[in-house]
């Protein structure tokens, strides 16, 4: 153990990956389903997707604990919005369109989605668990 609170470890193994990818998964759906973000039904069904149910682990890096700029990097990457905000257009009090990097194999180069309404100034603020065990 170094003076950091991190903890040396040996190679993983793909079993192992796998593993901790397949807990994480369940935590996080059954976290969903509790919380009343996903239907429990769905929370199961995800849960058995062949594929990994929308998470993937990738432990081919390895921070160590003293190296502050590759923590800050990797909360960065973390932290980071899933899709391009730039590319994301507002075209009407109903209509948003994404603009793709590059066409997609059908030949699109937009998304038009439909925008979600603000929630009423009267309905107040929303709060949420500060954890999941909340």
């Amino acid at each position: 153990m170094t003076g950091h609170g991190m903890a040396e470890t040996v190679a993983l193994t793909p079993e192992d990956l796998a593993a901790v990818q397949q807990q994480g998964r369940r935590r996080v759906l059954r976290w969903f389903a509790r919380a009343g973000h996903l239907d429990p039904a769905d929370a199961r069904d995800m849960a058995s997707w062949g594929h990994g149910g929308g998470f993937s682990l990738d432990a081919s890096v390895c921070i160590d604990g003293a190296d502050r700029a590759g923590l800050e990097r990797l909360l960065r990457y973390c932290a980071r919005p899933p899709f391009a905000l730039e590319r994301l257009e507002q075209t009407s009090d109903e209509q948003l369109n994404y603009r793709f990097d590059r066409p997609q194999p059908d030949g699109r180069t937009q998304l038009h989605l439909d925008a979600i309404p603000a929630p009423a100034p009267e309905c107040g603020s929303i709060s949420y668990p500060s954890s999941p065990d909340a």
